[in-house]
């Protein structure tokens, strides 16, 4: 609900402050006020954030701009490529997927569950240029996809939900922090 400044405050009870990394452009939003993001050098960064131990749910509103045909990120744990093994080993992420050979995005969530990374993908496009409520549950067993409160994917999984290494969530921005 901010409309300046460099923290993203968080109205969840216990909710960490975000930092506002770039220059943030903030304006209003489906719901209040948001920030537009760059995909790079503008982003929150969520220092430290409760880590999910068997169930995951993530969420928010996003209006990305239309003509837009690379990947996006909305919101992860995770430093570079969401991975299960090593050093960062991250927990999710959700954003869109472009499809090289289109152009098209994809809504698409995935995350680290035993020595897999576990995938759901909307076979639909994503609209651009409105704004669209995206989400993900998993559940223990189904990582479950959704758009404006329809569920558009799902698939199983049987290891548990990594913990990990990565302490930060990243809002807007795919990062590869040392």
């Amino acid at each position: 609900d901010s409309t300046s400044g460099s923290t993203a405050t968080n109205s969840a009870q216990g909710g960490v402050t975000g930092a506002v990394n770039g220059t943030a452009a903030w304006g209003a939003g489906k719901i209040a006020n948001a920030l537009s993001f760059d995909g790079s050098s503008t982003y929150v960064l969520v220092s430290n954030y409760a880590k999910a131990q068997g169930e995951l749910g993530v969420s928010g509103w996003g209006n990305v701009a239309a003509g837009t045909a690379t990947d996006v990120a909305f919101i992860r744990n995770a430093q570079g490529a969401l991975a299960v093994g090593g050093a960062n080993v991250g927990q999710f992420e959700l954003g869109l997927v472009a499809n090289a050979d289109d152009g098209s995005v994809r809504l698409s969530a995935a995350i680290g569950a035993g020595p897999n990374i576990v995938r759901a993908t909307a076979p639909g496009v994503f609209t651009l240029g409105s704004w669209q409520y995206v989400a993900f549950s998993a559940d223990g067993a189904q990582l479950r996809l959704y758009v404006n409160g329809q569920e558009v994917a799902s698939t199983d999984y049987a290891a548990a939900i990594n913990p990990p290494n990565i302490p930060y969530l990243s809002i807007g921005a795919r990062l590869a922090l040392a």
